[in-house]
C-alpha cells in the first residue's frame, strides 16, 4: 500500500480548506469513495477529512470566489463561449453536478454515472461520519434519490435519459429509443444505483432501497452481459430502431461497463446481506436484501454464525433458510418485496412484524426455527408509466424481472413493435424454457388473443390523423394471436434482426 498511500498524502497536501491548498475536486467523483474506504482500512484520519471536503465543497465558490471549474477553465485560457463535446451547453456544471453544494441540489442532474458515485461517497460519509446524521446533506442525498426514482428512472432500473452528456433529462423524460427521442441507460449508471442502495439501506433499512437495488441487478445490469460473457452493452435502451438496434459489442473504447459488472458480481454477497454483531451480548442482526442462493458466514466472538439461502427465485418462489448459530442471539430480517402481494412463512411466526418492508423473525423463534421457507408470489403482471412521460404503455413484469418482445420470438416483425396496440382481454401462458443456443433456463410468457397490429399504411396523416379514423383503423386491425415476451436481460443473445421492445402501446 505504500506507493497509494504517498499518493494520497500528496492529494491531502494539494487540496483542502487551507489559503496554501486548492479549493477543489475531482471531475469525475469516484476518488471520495475510494478515500472513505482506504479510511476504514487505515483509520488515518486524513483520509476521512479529504473525502469530507471534496464531498462538502463540491458546488460552492471556494477558489479565489469562483466555482473550481470556472477557476480551472479560466487558468487553461478557455473559451468561455466554448462548449466542451459532452457538454450540453458552455460553463456546464450541473454536468458534473458542480452547480450547488449537493445539500442545495433540489433535483438529480447531470452524468448519471458521476452522479450516483457522488451520492454513493455522499452516503458513506454519513455512515461513518456521525457530523453528517440528520443534516441537510443527508436529506439532500433521500431527497435526490426520491427525485431520481419517482421521475427519471425507466421500468429496468436505467438512468440517464439522453445520450449527449450520458444522463439525466427533466422530469418524467422518458423515451424509449433514439428515434423517440432518447434512452441511454449506461450499465454503470444501474451499477451506481445499486451500490448508492446497498449505502442507504445501512443508514435506513427501507426495503424501497432494496426493491431498486433489485430492480436495477436483475435488469438493466444483467442485460449488459451476454450468456455466455462474450458480449457487452454500454446502454441499454428499452425500444430498438433502424439507427440502434438491439445489439451487443466485443469491447469498447472506453470499457467501464464489462469490469464493472465483473466486480459487481462478484461482489454480489455485500449487496445480498447486511449485518451487525455485539459482542458483548454475544448477539447479531442480519437483514437478506436479494434472494440468490448462497451462504453468509460471520463470527460473533468465538460462535460461528451462518445463515444459508437455496432458492430457483426468480423463477420459482420459495426461498430455504437454513441458520448456524450457535449460542448467539440472532434475528433476522426478510425484505418483502412492493411487488408481492403476500408473502408466506412455514412454519408460521406469529411474532413476526413487517417494519419498512422486512418480515422481521425474533431470536427467540429463530432459536427453535432453523430451518424455514419464505414464499412470494410469482405472478405475472402489467407496469405503466407515469401519465407525465406521455408515453401511454405497458410493459410486463414477473417478479422483479420485466420482460421484453424479441424478433426472435415474433418473426413478422419489421417495425421493431412500433405499431404492436395492447389490450386487457388476453391471457397469459408461462411456461420454462431451456433455450437451445445459450442453454438459459427461464420463464417465457406469452400473451394470447390480446394485442393488435395497426395498419399504418392505411391511415392518412398529412399531417394529423382523425381520431376516428384512427381508432377504426386499430379495431379494424388484425389481432396477433400470440405475442412473445422474454425476460429484457436475455435479449440480444440468439441472433436475429435486432427488434425489440420493452413497453408497448395500449
Amino acid at each position: 500500500m505504500e506507493p497509494i498511500l504517498k499518493y494520497v498524502d500528496l492529494l491531502c497536501k494539494t487540496f483542502g480548506p487551507e489559503s496554501d491548498q486548492l479549493h477543489g475536486y475531482p471531475g469525475h467523483p469516484e476518488i471520495e469513495l475510494a478515500l472513505l474506504r482506504l479510511h476504514e482500512r487505515t483509520g488515518d484520519n486524513e483520509h476521512l477529512a479529504l473525502a469530507r471536503y471534496f464531498v462538502t465543497v463540491r458546488g460552492s465558490k471556494g477558489q479565489e470566489g469562483l466555482n473550481y471549474f470556472d477557476w480551472e477553465s479560466i487558468k487553461r485560457g478557455d473559451d468561455p463561449a466554448k462548449r466542451p463535446a459532452f457538454y450540453p451547453e458552455a460553463r456546464c456544471l450541473w454536468y458534473h453536478q458542480a452547480h450547488a453544494p449537493i445539500a442545495e441540489q433540489p433535483s438529480i442532474e447531470g452524468h448519471s454515472v458521476r452522479a450516483m458515485y457522488l451520492l454513493t461517497a455522499a452516503a458513506d460519509l454519513v455512515r461513518v461520519d456521525p457530523q453528517f446524521k440528520g443534516t441537510k446533506l443527508e436529506q439532500a442525498i433521500f431527497r435526490l434519490w426520491q427525485n431520481m426514482t419517482e421521475r427519471k428512472m425507466y421500468v429496468t432500473g436505467g438512468i440517464g435519459a439522453i445520450k449527449q452528456w450520458e444522463g439525466f433529462g427533466q422530469d418524467y423524460y422518458l423515451p424509449q429509443g433514439s428515434d423517440e427521442g432518447g434512452c441511454y441507460a449506461e450499465t454503470c449508471a444501474s451499477i451506481g444505483v445499486m451500490m448508492l442502495a446497498q449505502r442507504l439501506l445501512e443508514i435506513d433499512l427501507d426495503a424501497k432501497f432494496a426493491d431498486i437495488m433489485e430492480l436495477c441487478l436483475y435488469n438493466t445490469v444483467l442485460t449488459s452481459m451476454s450468456h455466455d460473457g462474450k458480449g457487452f452493452t454500454y446502454d441499454n435502451q428499452l425500444a430498438s430502431c433502424d439507427a440502434d438496434l438491439s445489439r451487443r459489442c466485443d469491447w469498447f473504447t472506453v470499457a467501464c461497463c464489462p469490469p464493472n459488472i465483473s466486480r459487481l458480481l462478484g461482489q454480489i454477497g455485500g449487496y445480498a446481506w447486511s449485518y451487525s454483531t455485539s459482542a458483548d451480548t454475544r448477539s447479531a442482526s442480519v437483514a437478506a436484501h436479494l434472494y440468490i442462493p448462497g451462504k453468509l458466514s460471520f463470527s460473533v466472538g468465538q460462535e460461528k454464525v451462518q445463515v444459508s439461502q437455496r432458492t430457483e427465485y426468480p423463477w420459482k418462489a420459495d426461498i430455504e433458510f437454513e441458520l448456524e448459530s450457535g449460542a448467539v442471539q440472532l434475528d433476522l430480517k426478510l425484505r418483502i418485496p412492493g411487488w408481492a402481494s403476500s408473502h408466506d412463512l412455514t412454519p408460521a411466526c406469529p411474532e413476526a412484524t413487517v417494519q419498512k418492508g422486512y418480515l422481521s423473525l425474533p431470536a427467540a423463534w429463530l432459536a427453535a426455527n432453523k430451518s424455514f421457507r419464505l414464499s412470494l408470489p410469482l405472478k405475472s403482471r402489467w407496469l405503466a408509466q407515469h401519465p407525465f412521460t406521455n408515453q401511454h404503455t405497458l410493459a410486463r413484469a414477473r417478479g422483479p424481472v420485466v420482460y421484453c418482445v424479441e424478433d426472435v420470438d415474433n418473426s413478422w416483425v419489421d417495425d421493431h413493435f412500433k405499431s404492436v396496440y395492447l389490450d386487457y382481454e388476453g391471457t397469459w401462458d408461462e411456461r420454462e424454457v431451456a433455450d437451445e443456443s445459450t442453454g438459459d433456463k427461464y420463464i417465457a410468457l406469452t400473451l394470447q388473443n390480446g394485442a393488435r397490429r395497426l395498419n399504418t399504411t392505411r391511415i392518412n396523416s398529412a399531417p394529423l390523423i382523425d381520431a376516428k379514423e384512427l381508432q377504426s383503423s386499430l379495431e379494424s386491425s388484425n389481432a396477433i394471436a400470440k405475442l412473445n415476451f422474454v425476460p429484457y436481460y436475455f435479449r440480444a443473445n440468439r441472433g436475429g434482426k435486432g427488434h425489440m421492445r420493452v413497453g408497448l402501446k395500449r
